[in-house]
């Protein structure tokens, strides 16, 4: 066969341009049907550098770089209109379109890939051959012969084109191709989970963060855009650029799991095969192309909740390495797609002879449309497992989770946030404006966090206590510990508070997010001869937030007691609006 594969305009085929899925699909396409035995004939921008029998260049790589260039952690520049780019993709058409001309004497004789549109569309407008669009994984189509990258495309834009009586004869779905000498596999992985891909957030890379988190497992996030949304996610977060392909085969080979949670139908995702290539399992939503490229409970698990997505991380260790191996390397590289590749072309070069009523008395198989499972895939299903119900959490344990997620672990903008509003709750409780409390102070700091203010408190070397039910690291018990605070990880409600007699307890910003304040606070009057307390009163429940505080709950709580101060006002400083309550009381 004499076959033509499309370059793209705004890249080199070339594997520097991995981060560009069309870019390599034009790049594998070369190469695969090249090692067939067919003419292949490349034309793009000069410096490409595909295996095929001819490349032509059909623009100069010094315009190329004045205008495109590699766009490295950037999204691709697509401009097709504003001054230059538009005479660019004027030439590039034109250019590709005179050399097809040249290289197609008679009709019906070649098969062009169109791997993109655009100027490529514009090239091969009208010619007389086989034009096919051979990797279709977007919204637009327009050719008369079509290859669609997974059966969830093609059934897409067929609902979309309201074809649903079929006659798509002529049509193929195959899937895209790659090289295993791209990737390593590794029968043991790293202790990281890993996302791949553009930084948007249908892309799910807010999912992967918060599901790494809440596993406890580091993430690393690859790819082109802001990564500074996903930052926010945590410490556990880490951001790498885009990379090539020896880092590509690093990273996938050493993830423990790839996550692919595309809120939208994917086309594609062709990262998920390759993570699989490396021997990686792959955790992905339950639509769009997943179905097809990952096996449940055998290369990955598939999900449509943040619940399963967070099972299947934690059972990621359940899957085989060597099954996802050999499911990639047996249904989606370089040799097994080219059949399939071949085998529709040929198709439609029939269509020059007796087409739809051919016939081939010399075939003796059909083998492109099998698939090759791995083991594992027929492990019988448990039919009498009952239905397993998620618990019920209390409007406590809720506000735990999220007061534990809104923290965090390690030092961040909200703890120096906190730090800064606590000296406004210092100033109210009466404390000192340098925190020097001028004689040995024993103090229980109720719901002390990760900041409390114990931590530059001058106490004199006087022990301190507090309690608070967060997890926190071991630098921040070091911290407690080094200054002299014995850290109690406990509810408040359920300390013991019977061996503990302080000269003060303080509490502050602290009682909205506890089950029962009453019982908190009855527990500082019995610990403590001096009671200090900043709140915000009558504010609404809201995530974090389960208890509304009014004056008359630190009435009767401290009823017989001296009020040595009770503020009741409003606050209207940065970071810090609302009605609050803030009393010194002292035991009589």
């Amino acid at each position: 066969m004499k076959i033509f594969v499309l370059g793209l305009p705004h890249t080199q085929t070339s594997p520097d341009f991995t981060t560009c899925a069309f870019t390599m699909k034009a790049f594998h396409l070369c190469k695969m049907l090249h090692r067939r035995g067919h003419e292949v004939i490349h034309l793009g921008v000069e410096g490409s550098n595909p295996e095929c029998t001819e490349h032509v260049s059909v623009i100069s790589e010094s315009r190329w770089k004045e205008l495109f260039g590699h766009p490295g952690t950037k999204f691709y520049n697509l401009d097709t209109e504003s001054p230059g780019y538009k005479e660019y993709h004027t030439d590039f058409a034109a250019n590709m379109r005179a050399e097809i001309i040249k290289r197609t004497p008679e009709p019906n004789s070649s098969i062009i890939c169109v791997t993109w549109g655009g100027a490529q569309q514009t090239a091969v407008q009208d010619l007389p051959q086989f034009v096919v669009e051979s990797g279709i994984g977007y919204p637009h189509t327009w050719a008369k012969y079509r290859v669609f990258e997974s059966q969830a495309w093609a059934h897409m834009l067929y609902g979309k084109e309201n074809k649903f009586g079929g006659q798509c004869w002529y049509d193929a779905v195959i899937p895209n191709a790659f090289d295993p000498d791209h990737f390593e596999y590794r029968e043991t992985s790293g202790d990281y989970l890993l996302y791949f891909g553009r930084l948007n957030v249908d892309k799910g890379v807010g999912i992967a963060c918060d599901v790494a988190k809440q596993v406890g497992m580091n993430i690393k996030i690859v790819g082109q855009g802001d990564p500074e949304p996903f930052l926010a996610y945590g410490s556990h977060v880490e951001y790498l650029p885009p990379v090539g392909i020896e880092g590509r085969r690093e990273l996938m080979a050493g993830a423990k799991a790839l996550l692919c949670p595309t809120w939208y139908i994917e086309p594609f995702g062709g990262v998920n095969i390759e993570a699989q290539m490396s021997g990686t399992p792959v955790i992905a939503t339950d639509f769009g192309v997943f179905p097809e490229t990952v096996i449940h409970g055998v290369t990955g698990y598939l999900g449509r909740t943040r619940e399963e997505f967070i099972w299947a991380a934690k059972n990621i260790d359940k899957l085989s390495r060597k099954a996802c191996r050999d499911w990639a390397f047996n249904n989606f590289s370089l040799d097994r797609v080219a059949l399939m590749y071949e085998e529709y072309f040929q198709r439609l070069l029939n269509l020059k002879g007796d087409g739809w009523n051919i016939e081939n008395p010399n075939r003796t198989q059909l083998d492109c449309r099998r698939k090759v499972y791995p083991e594992g895939v027929n492990k019988p299903l448990n039919l009498s497992q009952g239905l397993e119900l998620p618990p019920v959490k209390t409007e406590w344990e809720k506000a735990t989770e999220f007061e534990t997620n809104w923290w965090g672990l390690e030092p961040n903008e909200r703890w120096n946030e906190e730090v800064r509003k606590q000296d406004t709750y210092a100033r109210l409780m009466g404390l000192p404006e340098d925190l020097d409390l001028g004689k040995p102070t024993t103090i229980l700091d109720i719901g002390c966090g990760p900041t409390s203010i114990l931590l530059r408190a001058n106490r004199y070397g006087a022990k301190a206590f507090g309690v608070d039910p967060l997890p926190v690291s071991k630098n921040t018990l070091q911290r407690y510990k080094a200054a002299n605070v014995t850290f109690i990880n406990k509810k408040a409600e359920d300390f013991d508070e019977s061996n503990i007699q302080v000269d003060e307890a303080w509490i502050y910003n602290c009682l909205q997010h506890t089950e029962d304040p009453s019982k908190i606070l009855a527990k500082m009057a019995s610990s403590a001869k001096l009671i200090r307390v900043f709140e915000w009163r009558n504010t609404a429940v809201m995530p974090g937030h389960p208890q509304v505080l009014t004056e008359e709950l630190f009435a009767k709580a401290f009823e017989g007691w001296e009020r040595v101060r009770w503020d009741v006002g409003m606050l209207d400083e940065p970071g810090l609006w609302g009605e609050y309550i803030a009393l010194v009381v002292r035991k009589s």
